[in-house]
């Protein structure tokens, strides 16, 4: 199989993982508060010095970070990426104004895109430091 085809079924892959995500985190930011299962919840409920909403936030924006940054390795800039998360955050927390027993909380907002620019970051660092040294020299 040629290299470039092989290339080109890795970005179509990611993006599609990416994309999913995406709109795995818009489906449970807008599922009305009753409905939905907290990260603790299914893990038996432990006690954390972290709120179990913070928590939700700050691991499915990190693991959607993550992601962002696979599927865009190749042309991966980071200010474009990270704003993508932080309007993502901003634009799925405002529409928690319309969604019943939810509500719009600018801490929300906050984690969220702090997790997401952690994912983003952390993601390109390895990518990086696990790349041989003649491809890290044109990525510079």
């Amino acid at each position: 199989m040629d290299y470039w085809l092989s290339d080109i079924r890795i970005k179509v892959g990611g993006g599609i993982v990416a994309g999913s995500a995406y709109l795995a985190v818009a489906f449970l930011s807008w599922l009305p508060g009753g409905y939905r299962a907290h990260i603790l919840d299914l893990l038996g409920n432990p006690t954390t010095p972290i709120p179990a909403d913070k928590l939700d936030h700050a691991l499915a924006y990190l693991l959607l970070g993550s992601l962002t940054a696979l599927a865009t390795r190749q042309t991966f800039d980071l200010k474009r990426i990270s704003l993508a998360i932080v309007a993502c955050a901003g634009i799925l927390e405002l529409g928690q104004l319309f969604v019943p027993d939810r509500d719009c909380c600018p801490i929300d907002f906050a984690v969220s895109a702090v997790g997401g620019i952690i994912g983003v970051v952390t993601t390109q660092l390895a990518i990086r430091s696990s790349l041989p040294s003649c491809v890290k020299h044109r990525l510079r």
